[in-house]
């Protein structure tokens, strides 16, 4: 669990509640007025005072360990985390239905913001491809939560113009202006739906398409290999020629892999830019892994989510955490440019088949050509963990095998020419998430032989 991020967004909402918004920043004022009055002075005292006994989240996430565990509010109410899916949870107010299927419903234009580092951009894409109707526009930039920040993932990153508040406002006046003979922003002029997405890395540009995923983007997959490569044809080595590597011991040090400033930071300290900066020490001392692939003959275009699917041989520990991440090494072998991230506790590595809406915004089957059948297991398609309590499965004794399979967020990257795609697999990510009481000093093994193959798939385009 982020308990960093939990704890400082609880206390954001907290001051946003009772009108303390200097409280936040000394210059927040500026740009939030927070609650104002709607209603006589002691009115708006009454309706301040009532948000203080609103539901304490992080003391709520704190007793949290499965998705269907019961929670109670201090209305005496129970409630899991279940509850709050948009797309699924029918809800008494709308009819029986769930909030996304009614927004469709009602045949209405809409128009979805998110960016790519953003948590919400997976929902975004999976809302656009599975519901998406007449005048929608899906709208993706190289943003952070709010769009608060353009986000530069290395020096050569320019960016193009494309501003959220006049798309906005574009939108708006062009669905309910009652003006007549009015030509509308060439974005908008379809009633077809579209999806406008900032491709960022290599030659950075706007693109659009009517589906997410774009109908030519499909999964291919790489191989963990021995010596540490990313290869793009299967290892032909057993485990004991360099085909495994056991996920290092949890430090709990925090800013391990990464220093600078997160994409967690900066959701709430919103004035601190996003950068990461690369820590090559944690590979060289052992406490991360690196794979990296080959130096690309020429760019190549990522959109979408990586899937990371290890085989693991379990070497005395219950359980571990893994955080994934996909990055690029920069054609003069400089320090490595993060592009996105994924994270899985294995002991909930049990799936169940995915809803509709992930489908949808997956690359489809028929596309993947002959890459499943290469990868000979069909682990390239986006997992759905289930994360009940019943389904909680702790890591098999020493020399058991077992399959577990996380999804990166959503990205969309070109990557340079000369450059490597790189993945690093750490066991902690201490500065944000709270370490895993039952990781300890046996960690697993993860397999990447001919035998027991470990991949990395990207939806390439």
């Amino acid at each position: 669990m982020n308990r960093w991020f939990l704890q400082h967004w609880c206390d954001v909402n907290a001051r946003l509640d009772n009108a303390r918004v200097s409280k936040i920043h000394p210059m927040a004022p500026l740009m939030i007025r927070g609650a104002a009055p709607v209603a006589c002075r002691k009115e708006h005292r009454r309706f301040v005072a009532e948000h203080r006994d609103n539901w304490d989240l992080m003391a709520a996430a704190g007793s949290i360990e499965a998705i269907d565990d019961p929670v109670k509010l201090n209305s005496g109410e129970t409630m899991s985390c279940q509850s709050l899916e948009i797309f699924s949870n029918p809800l008494q107010s709308l009819e029986g239905q769930a909030v996304l299927p009614s927004v469709a419903k009602s045949e209405l234009p809409v128009l979805l913001i998110s960016g790519w580092m953003c948590v919400t951009s997976a929902s975004a894409c999976a809302a656009f491809s599975a519901l998406a109707g007449k005048s929608w526009r899906l709208l993706i930039g190289p943003w952070n939560h709010g769009g608060v920040q353009q986000i530069r993932y290395c020096r050569e990153t320019k960016f193009l113009k494309f501003p959220k508040a006049e798309a906005v406002n574009e939108f708006l006046l062009h669905h309910l202006s009652t003006q007549k003979n009015v030509a509308p922003p060439a974005w908008l002029a379809s009633e077809q739906p579209e999806a406008h997405f900032y491709v960022c890395g290599a030659k950075p540009a706007w693109q659009h398409s009517t589906s997410w995923p774009p109908q030519n983007v499909a999964k291919k997959p790489l191989w963990l290999s021995k010596s540490r490569e990313l290869s793009w044809t299967k290892p032909v080595h057993d485990e004991s020629d360099g085909g495994a590597s056991q996920l290092p011991v949890a430090t709990g040090q925090a800013h391990l892999v990464w220093g600078g400033v997160s994409r967690y930071n900066a959701m709430i300290k919103m004035m601190d830019l996003v950068k990461y900066q690369w820590k090559q020490s944690a590979v060289d001392s052992g406490k991360a892994l690196l794979f990296e692939t080959p130096a690309l003959a020429a760019p190549v275009a990522m959109l979408g989510s990586p899937v990371l699917s290890l085989r693991l041989r379990g070497a005395g520990d219950e359980d571990a955490d893994v955080f994934a991440y996909l990055c690029e090494r920069p054609p003069d072998g400089g320090d490595l440019v993060y592009v996105t991230e994924g994270i899985l506790r294995l002991s909930k590595r049990k799936e169940e088949d995915a809803p509709d809406h992930e489908k949808a915004a997956d690359p489809d089957r028929s596309r993947c050509g002959n890459s499943a059948k290469a990868a000979e297991i069909d682990a390239g398609f986006v997992p759905h963990h289930s994360y009940r309590r019943e389904d909680i499965e702790m890591l098999p004794a020493a020399g058991g095998l077992t399959t577990a399979r996380l999804k990166m967020f959503a990205a969309a990257y070109r990557f340079r020419a000369g450059s490597r795609m790189a993945l690093v697999i750490a066991p902690d990510d201490a500065a944000h998430y709270a370490a895993n009481k039952k990781a300890g000093r046996q960690p697993p093994v993860i397999c990447h032989s001919a035998a027991e193959s470990s991949l990395l798939w990207l939806p390439l385009e």
